[in-house]
């Protein structure tokens, strides 16, 4: 007798997505070209593009990463 397995969408879904640090990093540089392009991107968007080069300039990234 052969069985299956059914697996809910949530895990395949997680495994098929990129992690939600890079998806957050992706959203941050798309509204920062979005703003350097002249569009406004409002108020949160801005303070997220501020907030993220803060902490960027404040942790640098080690090369080997």
């Amino acid at each position: 007798m052969k069985r299956s397995i059914v697996v809910g969408h949530r895990a395949a879904r997680e495994s098929a997505y990129m992690p939600v640090g890079d998806q957050l990093d992706a959203i941050i540089k798309t509204f920062a070209h979005l703003e350097a392009q002249g569009i406004d991107i409002g108020q949160d968007g801005r303070e997220l593009v501020k907030q993220s080069k803060k902490v960027k300039a404040t942790f640098k990234k080690v090369p080997s990463e």
